[in-house]
């Protein structure tokens, strides 16, 4: 991670979190946490996988998950709106499978999760998409109880060797996040 990054990764997700500048990755009292807790994993984790799913909202000075994000087999697709990208999910679903389709700060599929929700459109609305997401990370977690780095990576893909990796990732961004914690507490 470049040090420009890391620094931009302080600022994320302000609006989400609620919180002040200094400590904008202090996940506590945040939709993050919350959710989190209810699905019994860690908020950090969460966080991780969102910043590694979602394509990346950049501003100047901070990079945050974005939850109007669809992905398609022609590449992710950013809508400055949840109305927008409703909009255009509505296409989408009958452009494509829903095999070909994540939707959200925690890229849903619709094929393997879309009936989580009563509409693809539900998953546009953060909250909802990160509790289910939450699940889902619960989910594939307790399918490798001894094997944390596959649990993570089962997210992603069930197929081992590319699980691992993925949940290698989840675990380093985990631990960036974390020191990006540490040095904003201590800066103050």
């Amino acid at each position: 991670m470049t040090q420009t990054f890391a620094t931009a990764v302080i600022y994320c997700l302000l609006a989400l979190c609620g919180t002040r500048a200094a400590t904008a990755l202090d996940l506590r009292g945040t939709v993050w946490e919350t959710t989190a807790r209810k699905a019994d994993i860690d908020p950090y984790v969460l966080y991780a996988v969102a910043l590694l799913e979602s394509p990346a909202r950049r501003a100047p000075g901070r990079i945050s998950p974005w939850p109007y994000a669809i992905h398609t087999p022609d590449g992710p697709r950013v809508y400055a709106t949840r109305e927008a990208a409703t909009a255009a999910l509505k296409h989408l679903t009958q452009t494509y499978t829903p095999l070909e389709l994540d939707v959200g700060l925690m890229q849903i599929n619709l094929r393997w999760h879309g009936a989580r929700v009563a509409q693809p459109g539900e998953l546009l609305d953060p909250a909802t998409n990160l509790r289910i997401g939450a699940d889902i990370l619960a989910e594939t977690l307790r399918s490798a109880p001894a094997d944390r780095v596959l649990g993570l990576g089962r997210y992603h893909t069930w197929r081992d060797a590319p699980a691992r990796e993925y949940g290698a990732r989840v675990i380093r961004m985990r631990r960036r996040l974390l020191r990006i914690v540490k040095e904003s507490v201590n800066a103050d």
